[in-house]
């Protein structure tokens, strides 16, 4: 048996999502049915039907198995409503006002996006200067040149993607 040992049941299962994000990243960790996953990596899934090349091992799993998913009708969701606080915290920067982490995307309902922005700088005063109510979290996706403001009240997940870093504005 190959390495997605599990993986025929998991394809028969999973919601048409294909587990990734608007951005195209795949999610930090994802539920399909009452099952938790985390993602391992990204690698070419295609000879298994899978709908993307995001690959998944169950949380709290010591088996070794890898999962990526197709479709199917279980209920699915990308991420869990992460504590970011916990995430972002590559520590202070004097340029961006705050904590900050790169190679972390937030995932949620924003309040604000400034596209053609690429200045991390610019991004991160903008979202100290609208205050904690319309920027608590900002995310900057340097290829797309687009800052996104998260807001104090919300639920936040995140997925871990290139060309983007996240921070803190109050």
């Amino acid at each position: 048996m190959g390495p997605y040992a599990s993986i025929s049941l998991l394809l028969a299962l999973a919601l048409q999502s294909t587990g990734t994000t608007a951005s195209g990243g795949c999610c930090a960790q994802k539920t399909v049915g009452s099952l938790n996953y985390q993602l391992l990596t990204e690698e070419d899934t295609s000879q298994h039907g899978c709908l993307n090349n995001c690959v998944y091992q169950q949380e709290g799993s010591t088996s070794g198995q890898k999962f990526c998913f197709a479709a199917g009708n279980l209920p699915t969701s990308c991420g869990s409503g992460a504590d970011l606080s916990k995430v972002i915290n590559c520590g202070p920067h004097p340029d961006l006002l705050g904590i900050w982490s790169a190679g972390v995307a937030i995932k949620g309902k924003y309040s604000k996006a400034i596209p053609n922005m690429t200045s991390l700088r610019d991004c991160a005063t903008q979202c100290y200067q609208a205050g904690i109510d319309t920027c608590r979290w900002w995310t900057i996706f340097q290829d797309q040149g687009t800052c996104f403001f998260f807001p104090k009240n919300g639920q936040y997940s995140y997925y871990i993607t290139s060309n983007v870093i996240s921070g803190h504005g109050n």
